[in-house]
Parts: C-alpha cells; sequence; structure tokens
C-alpha cells in the first residue's frame, strides 16, 4: 500500500524495513510503498495508516475538513 510519510522519517523507514520502500509511481519523497505481512507488524502498520492519513488531512481545504467532520 501507499502511504503519504514525514520526509525524513520516509527515508529512515526505507532503511530500516525490507518491506518499506519509495513510493511506486508517487512522489517518492513524500510516499513510501508498504508491504504488508513482512517485517512491518499490523500494530506499526496502522500507525503508518493513521500518520498517512493526518497528513493528507492537513493538506485539505478547510471546506473539506469540514465535509470530513
Amino acid at each position: 500500500m501507499n502511504l503519504k510519510c514525514d520526509p525524513d522519517w520516509a527515508s529512515a523507514l526505507c532503511g530500516e524495513y525490507e518491506s518499506i520502500h519509495t513510493g511506486w509511481h508517487m512522489n517518492k519523497k513524500h510516499w513510501n510503498t508498504v508491504t504488508l505481512n513482512d517485517d512491518v507488524s499490523d500494530t506499526f502498520a496502522f500507525e503508518l495508516i493513521t500518520h498517512s492519513y493526518d497528513l493528507v488531512v492537513k493538506g485539505l481545504t478547510k471546506k473539506l475538513k469540514a465535509e470530513l467532520k
């Protein structure tokens, strides 16, 4: 799955986990591709999903943020 990530953390994750790579067909600075069921635990995968969601929502317009609520 492709997940948005803080650029500094994205780079660190790619070096730490074999199953995390720069985003496939995405902006390689801001996105990672995570292969599940490898060396990333389910708990950590959910943390990465939450982090990605928060970054995406942060970039939305005020109107779209209000619609999410």
